[in-house]
């Protein structure tokens, strides 16, 4: 008779083997063949829990370098986030400077053409306005014309239309 005890799987270890000889019976070393039995099954056991143990450890690295990414994202969009608000908040400061610039550009040519016309009852022409009329407002923003000749229609926002010369502003 044979008796054979596998080493078992990813063991490195050869199996354990008994046989009968004709010195002696495999039946006068049982016991020794129980203890071979129980040590290879203790073995076995423990490289079983070394490779759980390992997986454990290499499954934590593995998640908390996850958790390190998907942190590292979320802060980088949010500093894209703030970037994005503070570049909101600087164009909308940008613009309130451009409009409050404008107006009182537009509230300077204003005076400019009370001053030029002191007696309102009289409407202001392109003649008695041809100093002022240098300065034309076309699509929202004032513009400093050197020597050109300037309509009267020309002093409002928007496109260039010809208009008379006698117009009244």
């Amino acid at each position: 008779m044979k008796l054979t005890i596998p080493a078992g799987h990813g063991a490195s270890a050869n199996e354990a083997s008994r046989q009968d000889t004709d010195a002696a019976r495999i039946e006068a070393e049982l016991h020794e063949a129980v203890v071979a039995l129980i040590v290879a099954g203790e073995a076995q056991y423990r490289a079983a829990v070394h490779a759980h143990l390992e997986w454990l450890i290499d499954r934590k690295a593995e998640l908390e370098e996850e958790e390190r990414r998907r942190w590292a994202e979320e802060e980088r969009r949010e500093r894209e986030r703030l970037a994005k608000l503070e570049r909101e908040r600087l164009e909308r400061l940008f613009s309130a400077a451009n409009d409050w610039r404008r107006a009182a550009d537009l509230r300077a040519f204003v005076e400019a053409v009370r001053a030029a016309n002191p007696d309102m009852s009289t409407p202001a022409t392109v003649d008695n306005l041809r100093p002022l009329l240098a300065i034309r407002v076309l699509h929202g923003n004032l513009a400093v014309l050197e020597g050109e000749q300037v309509a009267a229609g020309d002093l409002h926002p928007g496109p260039v239309r010809p208009c008379p010369a006698e117009r009244p502003l």
